[in-house]
């Protein structure tokens, strides 16, 4: 993630960079080749179509954080060609978490897609074609975690702003996401202003913050978010304030999904939210780079009106259209701006997805996952679930049979099996089935070293671990250490992984052993016992005290005796 958020923060500064020296491309030439060669014609207003080809640039999209699981879907649209041409896009999956199996489907299209399988990192590379050469590689990373460990949220602060001196400047960063839809915790920084600005954020902790750019130049300002267990990467966004003419902003609308009917289908575009920070009038240029291919059959589709604030043109195939945007204030060229438009077939039979098979713990609660059924004609989609087996003596039933995401408790050991069907309220999918196998929790065995032993100098020690214990009553291997032994022993275990092994204690003193047990899963904590050797007993020798003569006085009655044993000794140090 961080090495994307980087490329990304690498790329906003390279554009800040050519902005500052416009200038000098300017002059460079003469007839403004150098700016044309840079590929800032467009940002310089600069006619570049009698230069040579410039290659075009692709843009693969923001990092994205996903459920495994879900169908991740890619766009590729915003790529931009200088001179306009027609693109071809060229997707490949050039790393995936071990044991992946996803696969790119529509590897040749502006958005194309693939399932999250595995939990891991997926990376994507873009090239793009203009017809005559190839743009630069890209690259795109795609985080898929488990829904039962955070994922970091990613931050997204906007696009780049070019204004007036004075204006407000309102930031944006409700575009940042999590993969687990946790509430964002938002923090802007700002990290760059012009040299005299006194520009500050009026909010450091919202979505859409605003300041006053108060001096000409250039502001960096920084967003980084947190769903309150993770930081994202921080990423930047510049804003260029200028008192002399700034290039208009394009706008090609938003996205539309749309059915194909028997004649075709009339798709309208809306550039009339384009605007020009100067106030000044500006004229539209509209281009189709895109447009989809049935097998030999391709698009005849064309603009109609294409120098307007609302083309229109007629879809005759099912598939994405991708249209581009340029407006002129009678002085500079905006950026491109891009817009794609999804063309579907007459009604499809919509493709049900119970999620992928799940093994739980014993008494988990169970939540089922219907939501990356799709439909092709992007209608709402109805559920009905089935839990069509489950264990003998289970009492588990569904939280619902209608909702996208029901649960149940698995209550008994074995497989629990269910399926499902959506419908788009026209036709129903085919059904498809997904499996829950709970099973008892692992639990960690308990070591059990055996008792304490006082033996015989000398003697065979056997050790003991049988009594260890595993609640699973998975077979158990063990691992002995002997921890301490009295100076000068050369005493050594016959095994070190045997159930009972031996020792024979050759010095007086205390052996002291530690024992782990494994079920092949987890490992037990350490238990401890020691063997402490003596010499062969000897009979203790009794002491009680020296013969004592006491005298009654004529005023006292009687006397207090008192007894001494503690002179008694044994050989063997014995209590």
């Amino acid at each position: 993630m961080q090495k994307i958020l980087k490329f990304q923060t690498f790329s906003a500064l390279r554009l800040a960079a050519l902005i500052i020296a416009l200038p000098a491309l300017i002059s460079c030439g003469g007839g403004g080749s150098a700016a044309c060669q840079a590929g800032v014609g467009v940002l310089l207003g600069t006619n570049c179509s009698t230069q040579t080809n410039t290659s075009p640039v692709a843009n693969a999209g923001f990092t994205q954080n996903v459920i495994t699981g879900s169908i991740v879907n890619l766009d590729g649209s915003a790529s931009t060609d200088a001179e306009k041409d027609t693109l071809t896009y060229k997707w490949e999956l050039i790393g995936k978490p071990e044991s992946s199996t996803a696969t790119l489907l529509g590897a040749t299209t502006a958005k194309p897609g693939f399932t999250a399988d595995k939990a891991g990192t997926y990376t994507l590379s873009l090239v793009v074609n203009d017809g005559k050469v190839n743009s630069a590689m890209v690259t795109l990373n795609v985080f898929a975690g488990s829904a039962s460990t955070n994922t970091a949220p990613v931050a997204n602060a906007g696009i780049t702003q070019n204004v007036l001196v004075g204006a407000k400047v309102y930031l944006d960063g409700t575009g940042s996401t999590d993969a687990e839809n946790d509430p964002i915790i938002f923090k802007w920084t700002m990290a760059a202003r012009p040299s005299g600005s006194l520009a500050a954020l009026n909010s450091t902790s919202t979505p859409s913050p605003n300041f006053t750019a108060d001096v000409a130049g250039t502001y960096l300002v920084t967003l980084t978010v947190n769903d309150g267990r993770s930081d994202s990467g921080s990423v930047t966004v510049i804003i260029i304030a200028s008192t002399g003419n700034i290039a208009p902003i394009a706008n090609a609308g938003l996205p539309q999904n749309l059915v194909l009917g028997t004649l075709g289908t009339k798709v309208t575009l809306d550039g009339t939210g384009s605007s020009d920070p100067n106030n000044d009038f500006i004229t539209y240029k509209w281009t189709m780079t895109s447009k989809p291919t049935n097998g030999a059959v391709n698009s005849t589709a064309t603009l109609t009106d294409s120098t307007t604030s609302k083309p229109y043109f007629t879809a005759d195939l099912a598939g994405t259209y991708v249209v581009a945007l340029v407006v002129n204030d009678g002085k500079l060229d905006s950026p491109v701006s891009t817009n794609v438009i999804t063309v579907a077939a007459a009604n499809s039979k919509p493709v049900a997805n119970a999620g992928a098979n799940q093994s739980v713990n014993l008494g988990a609660d169970v939540i089922l996952d219907g939501t990356a059924s799709s439909d092709a004609n992007f209608d709402t989609l109805s559920y009905e679930w089935i839990l069509v087996a489950k264990p003998s003596g289970s009492s588990a039933t569904l939280s619902s049979s209608t909702s996208p995401k029901p649960s149940f408790n698995a209550d008994k050991e074995g497989t629990y099996l269910v399926s499902l069907v959506v419908s788009d309220g026209k036709l129903s999918s085919t059904m498809v089935t997904t499996t829950v196998t709970a099973t008892l929790a692992n639990a960690a065995p308990v070591a059990n070293a055996g008792p304490y032993q006082n033996v015989v100098l000398g003697k065979l020690v056997t050790l003991d671990a049988t009594g260890s214990t595993d609640a699973n009553k998975d077979t158990l291997s063990y691992t002995w250490l002997m921890v301490s032994r009295p100076t000068l022993s050369s005493a050594v275990l016959s095994s070190t992984t045997d159930a009972k092994p031996t020792f024979t204690a050759d010095r007086i003193g205390t052996y002291v052993f530690s024992l782990m047990a494994s079920d092949g899963k987890l490992t037990s904590p350490l238990a401890v016992t020691a063997v402490t050797a003596e010499v062969a007993n000897s009979v203790p020798v009794a002491n009680a005290g020296p013969t004592q003569s006491l005298y009654l006085s004529l005023l006292n009655t009687s006397l207090t005796v008192t007894l001494d044993g503690t002179g008694s000794t044994d050989a063997n140090g014995d209590t």
